[in-house]
């Protein structure tokens, strides 16, 4: 089906002026510590990010935190599986991290 410029003025198709959009009422609420079994940390030079994983996988909690918040953010979850890329600051953070009781998990980099 080819299409026709209408009289309009608009070089689109109709279905592509007028877009279908979907509301969803999502109602966030703040994780039970007991929840998150996995985190994952992305780590940068000033602010982190930290993802908060359940047993199936699906997502607890994101957070942003600073390089002075880090380690009162660990103290204050339940032990369990940190993962976090293998880089020359991963080394430390999981040392620090690895002291407050979780079990610390580093991957390689892809080439």
């Amino acid at each position: 089906m080819a299409y026709m410029p209408g009289s309009d003025g608009v070089d689109a198709p109709r279905r592509h002026r007028c877009p279908k959009v979907e509301v969803l009422n999502t109602t966030a609420k703040e994780a039970s510590v007991g929840e998150v079994t996995t985190i994952g940390l992305d780590l940068a030079k000033s602010v982190f990010q930290a993802h908060g994983a359940d047993e199936g996988g699906g997502v607890v909690f994101r957070k942003k935190l600073r390089r002075d918040q880090l380690l009162a953010f660990f103290s204050s979850q339940p032990r369990c599986l940190v993962a976090m890329e293998a880089c020359a600051s991963a080394h430390y953070w999981a040392r620090e991290i690895g002291t407050l009781g979780h079990e610390i998990r580093r991957s390689r980099q892809p080439m």
